[in-house]
């Protein structure tokens, strides 16, 4: 008996579901948030697990709209500076 072949359907199961959430606005959970240390944009997550960003602690947190784009592999770009951060070397409120 295998058990790798419901494993992988697990994993595709799990990845849909992933896609679909963010799809829908909210955050999975499969990265770090990312803040950029040349603008201070960051991103959170609301209480209702919709990611958004901001460039200030606020409550109720105040959205700007804007969202980081990922380019290669573990490397996303602000949209508002256009720096490129990495998750690889990012320690939140460090530069990449």
């Amino acid at each position: 008996m295998s058990y790798v072949n419901p494993f992988l359907d697990l994993c595709r199961e799990l990845r849909h579901l992933q896609d679909e959430a963010e799809a829908l606005g909210l955050f999975a959970g499969d990265r770090d948030l990312l803040d950029c240390p040349t603008c201070g944009l960051f991103e959170d997550v609301t209480a209702e697990g919709l990611l958004i960003t901001s460039r200030q602690l606020a409550h109720p947190p105040l959205d700007t709209g804007l969202r980081f784009h990922e380019g290669s592999a573990n490397t996303f770009q602000c949209p508002a500076c256009s720096r490129a951060i990495s998750l690889n070397h990012q320690n939140h409120g460090e530069a990449a």
